[in-house]
């Protein structure tokens, strides 16, 4: 999905994944865990903040969200996991492999449950003339920014760039059919390859968690509807 206003432009990456369950024997899937640690601390932790946002793809996004007042939260994610502060999601697989793919690509992600989507899905921009609101993963109402990426089903938005994803759709412990849904921004560069490297790291990790699960969608998006 590409989508140019002004000066700014959008791509999505997109994975579904079907019969997700936890296998008991993690062993595989808790080397990946550790090396992609490893690569995290070896790729950012040498880093100031101010160099982190020079490094792509995170330059693109902490420029974003500066013009609209923001800091852009994974990079607090990725600076409070350096520091010791922040633990992975352990209690849901799902989670956990979000947290880790979103640290190791510093890629905007959001996740969501499958059966709670009512498809089909589009990606729009906040309005300038009305205001949209949806309830946060918080469970608070959000207002969409004027100009801001969103996107949404056909019953409300199910996440955007500056608000994050919604309560209706979000992922918990039940939940074995689930959307990863990428927000590359750029300005200049595209970041096709970046997404693509991460939906297939994003795959990596799934598989390994749980052998028998079933990957469907996986593509970046260049049209207005998913």
């Amino acid at each position: 999905m590409q989508i140019n206003v002004k000066s700014e432009q959008v791509q999505i990456g997109v994975l579904s994944v079907k019969n997700f369950k936890a296998r008991a024997d993690q062993d595989e899937f808790n080397l990946l865990v550790h090396q992609t640690i490893a690569k995290i601390n070896q790729d950012y932790g040498m880093l100031s903040r101010k160099q982190l946002k020079k490094k792509s793809p995170i330059d693109e996004y902490a420029e974003y969200y500066k013009r609209y007042g923001y800091s852009y939260p994974v990079l607090g994610q990725l600076e409070s996991f350096l520091k010791g502060e922040k633990q992975l999601e352990e209690d849901i697989p799902l989670l956990k492999i979000l947290l880790l793919t979103e640290l190791e690509s510093m890629l905007l992600m959001a996740g969501h449950d499958m059966n709670a989507i009512q498809m089909p899905l589009t990606l729009d921009r906040g309005p300038q003339d009305t205001e949209i609101e949806y309830v946060g993963i918080s469970k608070r109402n959000q207002k969409i920014g004027i100009n801001d990426f969103y996107i949404r089903d056909t019953e409300a938005v199910i996440s955007s760039v500056l608000r994050g994803p919604d309560y209706r759709t979000r992922i918990t412990e039940s939940t074995q059919d689930a959307l990863f849904i990428i927000y590359g921004l750029y300005e200049t560069n595209p970041l096709e390859e970046e997404l693509q490297r991460t939906l297939d790291r994003l795959e990596k990790l799934l598989k390994a968690c749980s052998p028998e699960c079933i990957i469907g969608a996986k593509n970046i998006v260049q049209k207005n509807s998913l």
